[in-house]
């Protein structure tokens, strides 16, 4: 008997235990917390919607959110979204402590970043790239002695980019003592800083790389980070530089458009412009000039965009003979061997601008368009490289494709094809015309979640690309959406949405994908927001 008790209060408790659960859950709008600007203030809204007053702004400025580092809010303040950045702050959440991280040092400021336990950012009067260290608000100026860029097209004031351990600062400046400037590498601490490309002359002018750039000249870092690659003029002549970032190592490549390091990083991929031919073959060139091989001699045509495979262990590319604009897709080992064409003249040619193709991530599938010529109509396929399998996947468009986004599993792909906006699956079997619009966007996308707008009803729509669900969130949503944007939360269990409209408001909106509640944020605050970002 004493056993059916004990049994039956178990049962009891479990039963308590789920209905306070499921009950926790049906009163939560959000599982994150959210801090939120709005008339003058910081202030938190907690899981159950309640607010709380964190601390007044010391100014009503436009504001833009950095980032968090530990407890702390790090964000810039400007007078206008459009106007230069005059100070960054830190507001620490549990203390609402506002901390003016730039005092002192200017009132310009611009590209601010958190990496690790530093704010990495650069100021312009007076001149300076500058690291906060976010425990104890130390700061150090790496950029000390130089000068802003001087001339050129991109790379006014000393843009900087940080390396792949965040150990090192990569920099344009002016030398003052070389009288040019010139391409550094500075340890995040200041106490180490070397001049890349010494006496080369760089005159800061734009190329056209294959691969973007995080720089106008410098176009990569190796895959280990302690390797960079340059391409730029000198004094008339075009070349490629190799360089170790700690300056150790340094040589002179033949000019060409960056593709990849490859061979654990001892070799490079080149576009080459032949500068006696004009054609354009793709190079592999050993980092210390000893060894070139063209992979692509004996095809007697131009090579126009060239990728590798996510394996590192093929070259695709498109090619056309000399004076052709019918492109072809080809593909062909790391060594040049195997190499054939991916498309015929029956299925049509490539379209190589603006699409060209694409990888798809984490997958070994490359998405590319056809042009046929007589017909003017596009269709879109895929190619397999595990097994060299060809899918259609859309099919006699009036107008060309333009790649989107590709779910993170690359089971699905977002394309546009002339106001329409379509939902592929890569394996074919799956198409559909999302019939929306997300104001000028079309639509939103973070994180495999695509929020649009459905223009015939004004629903609103949660699309989880990763696996094809889709679920209406709002009936009879705005009508006069200007544009919109997303951010998740850090375990994805909420979306913040914020919405412009055309009488110039902006909207914040919360869905939570747990129990679907829908939330107006302006309807808590009871007053209009002006930032509104997620807690870590």
């Amino acid at each position: 008997m004493k056993n059916k008790i004990l049994i039956l209060f178990v049962i009891l408790v479990l039963i308590a235990s789920a209905v306070v659960a499921v009950w926790s859950l049906s009163t939560k709008i959000t599982s994150t917390p959210i801090l939120v600007k709005a008339n003058g203030s910081f202030l938190k809204i907690d899981e159950k919607g309640r607010v709380t007053k964190l601390s007044d702004v010391s100014n009503n400025d436009f504001i833009k959110g950095i980032g968090f580092y530990a407890d702390n809010f790090i964000y810039t303040s400007q007078s206008s979204d459009n106007l230069p950045i005059t100070s960054i702050w830190s507001i620490n959440t549990k203390t609402h402590e506002l901390t003016e991280l730039t005092k002192g040092i200017g009132n310009t400021f611009f590209s601010p970043m958190i990496k690790g336990d530093k704010l990495i950012f650069g100021s312009k009067e007076p001149f300076g790239i500058w690291i906060v260290d976010l425990e104890n608000s130390s700061k150090v100026n790496v950029a000390e002695s130089l000068e802003p860029s001087a001339g050129g097209s991109g790379t006014q004031f000393g843009e900087f980019i940080i390396s792949k351990d965040s150990e090192w600062i990569i920099s344009t400046a002016f030398d003052p003592v070389l009288k040019k400037n010139c391409y550094f590498s500075t340890r995040v601490n200041g106490s180490k800083r070397v001049n890349l490309t010494g006496n080369i002359h760089i005159p800061l002018l734009a190329i056209n790389t294959v691969s973007g750039r995080p720089f106008v000249e410098l176009t990569d870092f190796s895959e280990d980070g302690t390797k960079l690659f340059f391409s730029f003029a000198n004094n008339g002549k075009e070349l490629s530089y190799f360089i170790s970032i700690d300056g150790s190592l340094k040589a002179v490549l033949p000019y060409g458009y960056f593709v990849s390091f490859i061979n654990n990083d001892s070799e490079v991929i080149l576009l080459y412009p032949n500068p006696t031919t004009g054609e354009r073959s793709i190079l592999k060139v050993s980092i210390d000039d000893k060894t070139q091989n063209n992979l692509t001699k004996d095809l007697q045509g131009n090579c126009y965009e060239v990728k590798l495979s996510p394996q590192n262990d093929k070259i695709i590319f498109t090619f056309a003979l000399i004076g052709s604009q019918e492109y072809s897709l080809w593909i062909m080992n790391i060594d040049g061997s195997n190499k054939h064409k991916l498309t015929d003249k029956t299925e049509g040619i490539v379209y190589p601008m603006p699409f060209g193709f694409v990888l798809i991530p984490n997958s070994n599938k490359i998405i590319y368009q056809i042009e046929d010529p007589d017909l003017r109509k596009w269709s879109l396929w895929t190619y397999d490289m595990d097994n060299s399998a060809k899918t259609k996947l859309l099919g006699d468009s009036e107008t060309d494709y333009t790649f989107a986004y590709s779910a993170s599993n690359g089971k699905y792909i977002i394309v546009r094809s002339g106001e329409n906006v379509l939902l592929a699956s890569t394996n074919g079997d799956k198409k559909e015309v999302l019939e929306g619009n997300f104001g000028s966007n079309t639509f939103s996308i973070l994180n495999d979640y695509l929020i649009y707008q459905d223009s015939q009803n004004n629903s609103l729509y949660l699309l989880d690309l990763s696996t094809d669900t889709k679920l209406k969130i709002k009936e009879n949503f705005l009508d006069n959406i200007l544009g919109g944007r997303c951010q998740t939360s850090a375990d994805g269990n909420d979306i913040l949405i914020a919405v412009s409209t055309k009488d110039g408001l902006l909207k914040y909106y919360l869905f939570n994908t747990q129990n679907h509640k829908f939330t107006d944020l302006n309807k808590i605050i009871k007053d209009e927001i002006d930032f509104a970002n997620f807690y870590p």
